[in-house]
């Protein structure tokens, strides 16, 4: 039978642990125990902020606060989530709205944040993304294109569908705007995107079912206006991954499409690279 000295022993209670007595050391994680309370705190101090500034035009200031809860690791997902949906709500207020975001300490939150382990802030950052690039004087000024092309490519790959569409319909986006402006005075220098980004986009665009006809049609059409104004936009599709997507095209079911594709194959064949 187990003695008395060594059932209590056995039971030395947390207050009594820390006595005098006991060596001098950590002896319990207080991370642990801190942790949770900290994310509350900074969930709850979220939630009121966003309540309490809802409908007053965005600052430089609000949106530097709402970048460290983006930008905090000791913030929990939950909260950087609401963060994240308060802000794409404004995108669709004002225009203004959405400049204000594009060019402010949160637009550079989003590369990070579009590798989250989190599937739907994975989604949201992405959603965000194809808000944003949907209007032209947003996406003009914005200069880190590239970064963003590149961690939005493999959530193409994410088992999550509506993470692959608002992925999908960031690039496009992009794809459109950068092939619109890369005969308008930009150099390969100056581009917006590199060129074998670009291609990439738009042979994931065309290749993938989450992307309607009229999308591919443009971004076909788009091509073969590069091919004829410069040989360049030759040089650059033959160079790329974007040649193999030409045969799949030429047997698609979509008669606009095949058409689209053979112009494209006739504009190449007369250029000078091939």
């Amino acid at each position: 039978m187990q003695s008395f000295e060594r059932a209590n022993e056995s039971q030395v209670s947390l207050v009594s642990w820390w006595s005098d007595s006991n060596p001098i050391g950590p002896t319990i994680n207080l991370r642990t125990v801190v942790k949770p309370l900290v994310w509350l705190m900074y969930h709850r101090q979220a939630l009121e902020y966003i309540r309490d500034n809802e409908f007053e035009p965005l600052t430089k200031a609000m949106l530097d606060i709402f970048c460290s809860y983006l930008d905090c690791k000791y913030v929990a997902n939950r909260t950087k989530l609401r963060v994240w949906e308060h802000l794409a709500q404004r995108l669709s207020w004002d225009t203004a709205e959405a400049q204000r975001i594009a060019h402010s300490s949160v637009f550079q939150e989003i590369p990070q944040l579009l590798e989250s382990p989190t599937a739907r802030i994975r989604w949201k950052s992405a959603q965000v993304i194809a808000a944003l690039t949907t209007n032209k004087s947003v996406v003009a000024p914005i200069s880190d294109l590239n970064r963003i092309a590149e961690k939005l490519e493999p959530l193409l790959r994410d088992e999550d569908t509506a993470i692959v569409h608002s992925a999908m319909s960031a690039l496009v986006q992009i794809a459109l705007w950068s092939l619109e402006n890369s005969a308008l005075g930009y150099t390969r220098d100056t581009a917006p995107l590199t060129e074998e980004i670009v291609m990439n986009i738009c042979a994931s665009c065309l290749q993938s079912k989450h992307v309607g006809s009229a999308a591919k049609l443009i971004i076909l059409r788009r091509l073969t206006q590069d091919v004829g104004a410069f040989d360049m936009g030759a040089q650059s599709i033959l160079c790329s991954s974007m040649i193999s997507e030409i045969p799949q095209l030429l047997e698609s079911s979509n008669a606009e499409i095949r058409r689209a594709t053979t112009e494209l194959t006739t504009a190449l064949t007369f250029s000078r690279f091939l």
